[in-house]
């Protein structure tokens, strides 16, 4: 196996449209993976967001509550691709 260089934390993808809609989706093992690892998120799991209007996109990692910062390591984020068939 090969050894983790992240910290755990939950990596989330909020979609906003241009009516304030918006929803996210969290994978608490995306930022832990060793190897390139394909994050494929259906788009019915952002209900009520109407991807006709798309205003935002946003990728956080780890608690958008918290009052400190917290946690280090590495993510790189390579093609984000939308509308297409999850494979």
């Amino acid at each position: 196996d090969s050894p983790l260089y992240n910290d755990p934390a939950n990596m989330s993808k909020t979609i906003s449209d241009s009516t304030d809609k918006n929803a996210t989706v969290a994978n608490a093992d995306a930022v832990n993976s060793a190897d390139w690892t394909q994050w494929v998120i259906p788009m019915s799991d952002f209900a009520g967001v109407n991807f006709g209007k798309v205003k935002k996109m946003a990728i956080t990692i780890g608690d958008k509550a918290a009052t400190t910062p917290g946690g280090s390591g590495i993510v790189f984020i390579d093609d984000i691709a939308f509308g297409h068939a999850a494979k």
